[in-house]
């Protein structure tokens, strides 16, 4: 198991050693673009939501209910949603034409190089190598 959206901790362990560790970035996640984003289910980091109206419900309700990360250092657990995710209020509707508009976002696929995970340097070229 695992990939785009996995919780193999062991990996996800091993991805996250490379970067510097600040606490303010806990709970953070690379927001991905929105092109051809109704053939990209399932969605979130976790992929736990999956078709857009789960989505776009998930956020109408303000999003969900969050269990906090352990504290840090034996600080308090740091908050992972953020105070402004509150709920939309989007009739049944706005609901629908959400959708539909998310899904008129699909095109023609984007390059392999604005596609690619940036979040951890490349690995160094072998020794010789230019």
């Amino acid at each position: 198991m695992g990939g785009a959206f996995s919780d193999d901790t062991v990996a996800g362990k091993a991805k996250l050693a490379a970067l510097p560790q600040d606490p303010s970035k806990v709970g953070a996640f690379r927001t991905p673009t929105l092109g051809n984003v109704a053939q990209t289910a399932p969605y979130l980091h976790t992929g736990r939501l999956k078709t857009l109206e789960e989505v776009i419900d998930f956020f109408n309700s303000g999003g969900g209910t969050i269990t906090p990360p352990a504290p840090i250092a034996g600080g308090p657990p740091p908050p992972t949603k953020d105070s402004l995710l509150v709920p939309l209020g989007l009739c049944d509707d706005e609901k629908s034409a959400l959708v539909e508009f998310l899904k008129a976002l699909t095109g023609q696929p984007l390059p392999a190089n604005l596609t690619q995970d940036t979040s951890v340097p490349p690995p160094a070229p072998a020794s010789g190598s230019p």
